[in-house]
């Protein structure tokens, strides 16, 4: 599940964290890869597939794969 508000967002369920930095992270799930771009970006909370990210969110991308 991907829960977007203004200035937080709740991931869970995906694979592996691909990059973390102040201005994006990329997130692999099993079918696409997840980028978000934004400001500020500060992780909060996070456990093995799970994470909430708070930040100005600027873009989201979802990258699918044909496996």
């Amino acid at each position: 599940m991907i829960k977007l508000m203004e200035d937080r967002a709740y991931l869970d369920g995906f694979k592996d964290i691909i990059s973390i930095s102040e201005e994006k992270i990329s997130l692999l799930y099993r079918t696409y890869t997840l980028i978000i771009e934004g400001e500020a970006l500060k992780i909060s909370a996070f456990t093995k597939s799970e994470l909430i990210l708070f930040g100005k969110l600027y873009t989201v991308h979802f990258i699918y794969t044909n496996e």
